[in-house]
């Protein structure tokens, strides 16, 4: 008995101490969650994931030469965007290993990237203030960074025609030109003018005297006696991209030349007086009385009255270049060859006034080597439609090339043009 009781009594006290500390233990765990009556579970177990604060939904599209980027605005953006580029997937840890491509203003949400190497990049769209310089770092995988890259090439750009030692020699009644060139093949056009030759717009008062290679060098002109003249050499390729430039020495002279007036029978003239030489004057004060008016035929008072009336302002405004596409007389008929390919193109877009399709047809007209003829009355075409459509700098260009052989034509397009710039 006394055994049992030894044993019974710390028995008790060690499951009196556990079902204490269990109770104890139990009081310290957190209460668990439970639903409000009415409230579906799954409200308790969603989670609000702010939106990242970037733009979304980046696509790139390329053409072989330039990439296109679009995306959409992150809401409530009013800044601009950053263009970032990289040959990796750009990253936290990368972006500022990446060149920056570009820059937008706010409200606009698209980039066109022109590369001048080929390969294989990536792109991203960060938040930008330009005034602040401040950006968003944070980079969202096809949300605006991209996963996938886009691949370009580009073509290998031909190297320029490049024009030097430029030289003009007076000898006797004659100017010969020469300079060094790397056009091989390729058409030079030689201009003079009594004005020097500083920027494009100086070849609007110039005239081609030739187009020549390197094999037709020297050249040799005989321009009008006593009057000082200007030369430049410029490539063909050059005035229909609008690049044309000027240096002295290279392919225009800074002094001119003027063959002495003697050779023409001339003595050297005067330059003109600002100002012209006045008509004689009437002597309104001795008055009219007793001499018989003097009056014309009915026609002839007529034609006085009309020119009156231009003179006064009253003139009726002559025809628009808009209103007067000018096509020339051969180009109506044609025998064959190039002159029919040529007709075809005009009867089906010139007549209507399909100017742009008319541009596309023509420029893939001049693909092949044309008569010097055909040539430039393509330019004059093509100038006309540019003018159309409101391309003034192209169509000028147009005009210059088509003003060696059609030269008056050329001029009064080329006017008109330039009042238009």
């Amino acid at each position: 008995m006394k055994f049992f009781r030894s044993f019974l009594l710390p028995s008790l006290t060690v499951i009196f101490l556990i079902f204490s500390s269990y109770e104890a233990g139990a009081q310290e765990l957190p209460e668990q969650a439970v639903p409000e009556e009415g409230t579906p579970v799954e409200k308790m177990q969603a989670k609000t994931v702010p939106v990242p604060p970037v733009p979304s939904a980046i696509k790139a599209e390329s053409d072989g030469q330039r990439i296109t980027l679009s995306w959409k605005p992150c809401q409530g953006q009013n800044t601009g965007a950053k263009i970032l580029r990289h040959s990796k997937p750009i990253t936290l840890s990368n972006y500022m290993e990446a060149e920056e491509a570009g820059i937008t203003p706010k409200d606009i949400f698209s980039f066109t990237d022109s590369i001048e190497t080929s390969g294989e990049f990536y792109y991203a769209v960060l938040p930008y203030d330009e005034k602040t310089g401040a950006q968003t770092t944070f980079f969202v995988p096809s949300g605006n960074s991209l996963v996938f890259p886009v691949e370009i090439t580009v073509s290998e750009k031909l190297p320029g025609v490049q024009i030097s030692l430029f030289d003009v020699i007076l000898k006797n009644q004659a100017v010969i030109v020469s300079w060094t060139s790397s056009a091989g093949d390729k058409a030079v056009l030689l201009y003079r003018s009594t004005t020097p030759f500083e920027s494009q717009t100086a070849l609007t008062r110039a005239t081609i005297i030739a187009t020549l290679k390197g094999d037709d060098l020297p050249y040799v002109d005989y321009p009008v006696p006593g009057v000082p003249y200007y030369y430049a050499a410029v490539p063909e390729d050059t005035i229909r991209s609008g690049t044309a430039s000027f240096k002295f020495g290279e392919n225009t002279n800074e002094i001119p030349v003027e063959v002495p007036a003697e050779y023409a029978g001339l003595t050297p003239v005067r330059k003109a007086t600002a100002r012209a030489i006045p008509l004689p004057t009437l002597n309104l004060a001795e008055g009219t009385s007793g001499k018989n008016t003097v009056t014309f035929s009915e026609n002839t008072e007529k034609i006085i009255a009309s020119l009156n009336d231009f003179t006064s302002g009253n003139r009726k405004p002559r025809n628009s270049a808009q209103d007067t596409p000018y096509r020339f007389p051969e180009d109506y008929e044609a025998s064959g060859g190039e002159e029919s390919a040529l007709k075809k193109i005009l009867d089906d877009n010139f007549t209507d006034g399909q100017w742009d399709k008319l541009s596309s047809e023509l420029s893939e007209f001049m693909n092949l080597r044309r008569t010097p003829e055909i040539s430039a009355r393509v330019h004059f075409y093509l100038g006309q439609a540019y003018f159309f459509t409101a391309d003034y700098g192209k169509a000028l260009q147009e005009f210059l090339l088509s003003q060696e052989l059609y030269y008056n034509k050329s001029r009064e397009w080329i006017q008109r043009t330039m009042e238009k710039l």
